[in-house]
């Protein structure tokens, strides 16, 4: 078959007859992942009988669509015994006038059109064709950058399809140092999607907010509402066991009392707890589920055989500063009195912990996180929570058999089952050099 003899210009003019010439010159790097769907599903929308130079309709329509088996290798684009046998690889096009794909697997990829191959110096070859299969010629697989690989799908519902499309996502990114978007798909006229919130390198974007939030000092919002409905970051630290770590515990719903810590750098906090847990959204955010702050104790407060934890020790009336809070503390206390979660009490006492520390470095690892109470919330329900992110911590009071992120995975992998949507694992370090709370590794990620 003769490919592309034409410039850019030319290629243009003929290929708006079909209304899609702006997506045969867009350089792939240049397409977000929306901008990837949306030009996908104007493939499949098009139906044209032949394309410019009396060529294939598959060179300027429709998708061309590699489902891959669960038994493929992690490096998608390697060519299997089968294709090593026959010397090409079987896709599948899918248009809206008939032409659909039978089995898509749970994950798969697919090619940019012929033109748009060709205009970017990546053309392939059609070495046959029968009714919507295309077979591409075999390629060289120790040169992934040199495919047009357009985007990597899963079908949206199934249990791991999206783990899996991420695994794809990770091996390409290894080979060639360049994202591949991740699309949803669902059979219909407009059949792929996109979310920001799947993307594996989202994120270093989830990080970057986060870590601006506990680098924020201000004693409260914008709109004069307390700091934790925009700042500083909420932590839930939690064990390991035969129970979702989202689910507050029989004690909690007893007393209705879940207990986090609040990490901003103005106040001091060295450590976590348990070495995993999650990171919620700033309590002022749109949520299905809200939760409510209801007090924050400098230090540990020893809440979990309260029956009010937020009353049995007293509320911290009358301290507004540091004179006053070392005047009613002098060292380091465990079982204080309790600010309640208005601007002015709260801010003191997120700042209490450090005031503390300050005039008496160090007593021992016990003080070294302090303790916030938000009321419990119904078991079961990860999807209406304001999750933002799974962590792993280097730095905890009780430090795990194996220290690393793969409890951190397991929270991952079980949000997806359950919710089948993504939340990235990131490693919480409050002491590390750069002044950064959390920092997001795509290796430490769930796609195994």
């Amino acid at each position: 078959m003769r490919w592309m003899e034409l410039s850019h210009g030319s290629l243009c003019l003929a290929v708006k007859v079909w209304l899609i010439c702006s997506l045969s010159i867009l350089d792939a790097n240049a397409m977000n992942g929306a901008q990837t769907a949306i030009a996908l599903n104007q493939r499949v929308a098009a139906t044209p009988a032949r394309c410019l130079g009396n060529e294939p309709e598959d060179a300027c329509s429709g998708v061309l669509m590699r489902p891959m088996i669960e038994a493929h290798q992690r490096e998608f684009w390697r060519h299997d015994s089968l294709a090593d046998r026959q010397q090409y690889e079987p896709f599948q096009l899918l248009r809206r006038d008939g032409k659909t794909v039978g089995n898509p697997e749970r994950s798969g990829y697919v090619m940019h059109a012929g033109f748009d191959a060709a205009a970017q110096g990546k053309p392939y070859q059609v070495v046959g064709r029968e009714g919507n299969e295309v077979r591409l010629g075999y390629w060289d697989a120790s040169q992934p950058k040199q495919l047009p690989v357009q985007a990597i799908y899963y079908q949206l519902g199934l249990s791991d399809a999206l783990l899996r499309a991420q695994r794809s996502q990770m091996a390409w990114f290894q080979a060639t140092g360049q994202w591949l978007p991740v699309l949803r798909y669902v059979a219909g006229d407009a059949p792929f999607g996109f979310d920001q919130r799947e993307q594996l390198y989202n994120g270093y974007e989830v990080a970057k907010a986060i870590n601006a939030r506990y680098a924020s000092q201000d004693s409260v919002c914008p709109d004069g509402r307390s700091r934790f409905f925009c700042n500083g970051v909420l932590v839930r630290g939690t064990g390991v066991g035969s129970f979702k770590a989202w689910n507050p515990s029989p004690a909690s719903q007893r007393n209705n009392s879940v207990s986090f810590s609040y990490f901003s750098v103005d106040a001091g906090l060295d450590i976590t707890i348990w070495p995993q847990g999650y990171i919620v959204s700033p309590l002022g955010g749109p949520v299905t589920r809200r939760l409510i702050m209801s007090c924050i104790y400098p230090f540990d407060g020893g809440t979990s055989n309260l029956g009010q934890p937020c009353v049995d020790r007293g509320i911290c009336s009358g301290i507004t500063d540091k004179t006053a809070w070392l005047n009613r503390y002098p060292t380091p206390p465990r079982n204080s009195c309790a600010f309640r979660p208005d601007p002015a009490e709260f801010d003191v006492g997120v700042k209490a912990h450090r005031w503390s520390l300050e005039e008496h470095r160090r007593v021992n690892e016990d003080y070294d996180w302090n303790e916030v109470i938000v009321q419990a919330w119904p078991q079961d329900k990860p999807g209406e929570l304001p999750l933002e992110a799974f962590f792993y911590s280097p730095k905890v009071r009780y430090p795990p058999a194996e220290p690393g992120p793969a409890n951190a995975r397991r929270f991952q992998r079980e949000y997806v089952t359950e919710t089948h949507r993504y939340l990235p694992v990131l490693r919480l370090d409050p002491k590390a050099p750069d002044g950064k709370l959390v920092t997001y590794l795509p290796l430490d990620q769930a796609t195994e």
